[in-house]
């Protein structure tokens, strides 16, 4: 189960089964999704724990990761789990962050590793202009994706599945990079889906 409820929005971003009368569409209908619980509902992991979700995904068939999370260290053991990623041709999409912060200037890992195979996602609002809480970077962010105000599958307080906007207060979660991963989607259809660590808006 999802106790933080990000991992099953984003997922629905990817996949979520269109033309059903459930309320929610997404992007990539026909999607394979991997789904793997990283951070606890309190929005809390270690790099171990990301670093453990790369490897089972790796091990099993994943084309395409989504890491719709960031943190402001460096990690080499993370950096090295990405790069056996890339020599697997695995695709590796990262939001940029949610900080409101240059990546030129301050970076933001995963999004700052300089491995070819990760795509860092900005976030733009409603009116496709850079969201105000995302981080940005003209060398270090790859392309901008919806991140605000985005209709999605989220579990409810009666453990049944329902249509969230997150309008209400949780419009700073990393919610654009599952659209760099579902364009990816229609060549490749395996992702990781997870949940944030810590507070990203602020």
């Amino acid at each position: 189960m999802d106790g933080n409820g990000h991992g099953t929005h984003v997922a629905g971003i990817i996949g979520a089964v269109g033309n059903n009368a459930r309320g929610v569409t997404g992007i990539c209908w026909n999607a394979k999704i991997m789904i793997l619980r990283v951070f606890d509902a309190s929005g809390s992991a270690t790099v171990a724990d990301t670093i453990e979700a790369m490897d089972y995904a790796r091990q099993n068939g994943a084309k395409v990761i989504n890491a719709s999370y960031s943190d402001a260290q460096f990690s080499q053991t993370e950096h090295d789990a990405i790069a056996l990623l890339n020599s697997a041709g695995i695709l590796f999409i990262t939001a940029a962050g949610n900080e409101t912060t240059n990546n030129d200037q301050t970076p933001s890992y995963p999004a700052n590793y300089d491995l070819p195979n990760i795509v860092a996602v900005a976030a733009t609002d409603s009116s496709d202009r850079l969201a105000s809480f995302s981080n940005f970077g003209s060398s270090t962010v790859d392309v901008a994706a919806p991140g605000s105000f985005v209709y999605s599958t989220y579990m409810s307080e009666v453990a049944a599945l329902t249509v969230q906007d997150f309008e209400s207060g949780t419009a700073g979660w990393t919610l654009n990079a599952p659209f760099g991963r579902a364009n990816t989607g229609y060549n490749s259809s395996w992702s990781l889906a997870d949940s944030p660590a810590g507070n990203y808006a602020d």
